[in-house]
Parts: structure tokens; C-alpha cells; sequence
């Protein structure tokens, strides 16, 4: 909490000792004016440690202000010393959350579920990222502060965080759904020319598939098994020829007039891709010219 000389400033101010002698000694000779400044910061930083760890009697010792510590110095120094054996101590496995961890986090903690901190490790392990979800009280910002303590008393407890606790889970990416050509039922029994929709609206069914020549089996026309898909590459990843030509039309999204001509082109060339020559988009080659 404090180092020797912190310590020995902040008690030699509450003994009633001079400022210029305080500053020559503990402060690197500063100035008085800076002397007490530093002091002030030190009492600031005691205070909140005692009432991180729940002593407000403590932090009510060390006052407002160091301004009247001589006043009262044998409470003074004893809360210091309290503060300075507390940071000494070590927790452990089976003490409750509540004697280390900042009252506002301990407070949230189901005393029943959490009674002490072996419990507190397994919720986690078990609970994984979102284990905070099952305490009724507890939100994720308390929930990441709990965690972030425990990943640096790991050495004390001699436990370590397993990686579900403190990395959040990839969500599962879902494919954008691939293009129909034909508005809904108006593709059977009816001139597929005038049941076309825009771009935006395509959603290919399933079953649109075609026997290419030369080959035994059917090929999706909506190009997830296009000949010229490359294979997938982080988010960059097109799963079907719609969403590929979504993501070359987001390359110029902040261009309007742009974006509505190259939006135009890419429905053409979709459109003559699977009714013209029957097939994919992504299995395009230069014979289809």
C-alpha cells in the first residue's frame, strides 16, 4: 500500500512534526506546500482502501482532510497500521469474499451460493464467462470487476482463471440467407420474367439446383459450392454469391449514386448467371464470356 518512506511521511505528519522537516527527510526536500500536497495524496489513498475493504471506521479515522490528524493521532496511526497489516495479509481459499474483496462487489455476492472464495472459483469454472448470469443481484460490470481481482490474487490462491472465465465466447456466424430469384409464389406455373424482385429482396429455396455438363451430381445455383469459392478466411468469409455481392457492394456503401450502379450490375450479372447459363455466380469461368 505504501512503501517505507510513504509510510513513515504520513506518520511522522500525525506525530506533529514539521513540515520542512517532514519534507527534508521523507519528501526529497520538495517544498512544504509540495510536502503536504503528497501527504494529502497518501491519506486519500488509505481512505480508499479502507473503505474498499469495508472499514469505514478506518477511512473515518484518517478524516477529511489531514489538516487535524495531529488532533487525534492515536487513531490516526492506528488505522494507518491496520490499513499497512491488512495489505500484508494474504487471502485464502477459505475465507469469505467479503473480508478482501471492495464492499460494493462483496455485497452483490449470494452469501449462500458464494460463502467463501473456493465456492466463489467454482461458480466461475462452472459458470464459464457469463457465470454471473445465475446471481440474481449481479450485474457484468461487478461481475468483470470480481473476476479481474481474482486474476491478480492467482498467485495466492494458487487457482488460475480458466480461459472460458475470462474470455467472452465467438458468437456461431450464421450464414446470410442465400437468394431466391423468384418472388414467392409466383415461380411455378408463371413467366419467371415478370416475377423477379430486387436485389435486397432475393432468397434462393434450397432446391434451385442444376446438373452441370459433365458432372453426375446436382450444383447449387446459390454458389456455396461454387467452383471459385475460396475457402473461408476469418470474417471475411462469404458463405453464399448474395452475400458476396453484399460485401463488395459495403466496399462502396458511403458512395450513393455508386453503390446504386454497382448494385444494378451485380443483380444483372446474378440473374444471368443462374437463367442464362444455369449456373452459379461463383462458378463463373472465361467459356461463360
Amino acid at each position: 500500500m505504501l512503501n517505507p518512506k510513504e509510510s513513515a511521511l504520513v506518520r511522522g505528519w500525525a506525530q506533529g512534526l514539521a513540515l520542512h522537516f517532514l519534507a527534508t527527510q521523507y519528501n526529497d526536500d520538495q517544498s512544504s506546500v509540495a510536502t503536504r500536497r503528497a501527504i494529502e495524496r497518501l491519506r486519500a489513498r488509505l481512505v480508499e482502501h479502507a473503505r474498499q475493504h469495508g472499514h469505514e471506521d478506518w477511512a473515518a479515522a484518517l478524516g477529511d482532510s489531514a489538516k487535524a490528524w495531529s488532533r487525534h493521532s492515536d487513531a490516526v496511526l492506528s488505522a494507518i497500521g491496520k490499513i499497512d497489516a491488512l495489505v500484508s495479509a494474504k487471502p485464502r481459499l477459505q475465507d469469505a469474499p467479503s473480508q478482501w474483496l471492495p464492499a460494493k462487489l462483496a455485497n452483490k455476492l449470494p452469501r449462500a451460493r458464494c460463502a467463501d472464495f473456493a465456492a466463489l472459483f467454482s461458480a466461475l469454472e462452472q459458470g464459464g464467462y457469463y457465470w454471473w448470469r445465475a446471481m440474481p443481484k449481479l450485474g457484468a460490470t461487478t461481475a468483470r470487476a470480481i473476476v479481474q481481482w481474482l486474476a491478480g490474487q492467482e498467485d495466492v490462491f494458487g487457482r488460475v482463471l480458466p480461459a472460458h472465465v475470462l474470455v467472452k465466447p465467438k458468437r456461431r456466424r450464421v450464414p446470410a440467407p442465400a437468394p431466391r430469384l423468384m418472388a414467392p409464389g409466383l415461380d411455378k406455373g408463371k413467366d419467371k420474367g415478370t416475377a423477379l424482385v430486387p436485389l435486397h429482396q432475393f432468397a434462393y429455396p434450397e432446391e434451385i439446383v442444376n446438373v452441370m455438363p459433365g458432372e453426375l451430381t446436382p450444383t447449387r445455383l446459390d454458389g456455396v459450392d461454387g467452383r471459385n469459392r475460396a475457402p473461408a478466411q476469418g470474417d471475411a468469409f462469404a458463405a453464399n454469391d448474395y452475400e458476396a455481392v453484399q460485401r463488395w457492394l459495403s466496399l462502396v456503401a458511403d458512395r450513393p449514386h455508386t453503390y446504386r450502379t454497382y448494385r444494378k450490375e451485380g443483380e444483372r450479372l446474378l440473374l444471368w448467371a443462374v437463367y442464362q447459363r444455369g449456373k452459379a455466380l461463383s462458378s463463373l469461368d472465361v467459356n461463360d464470356g
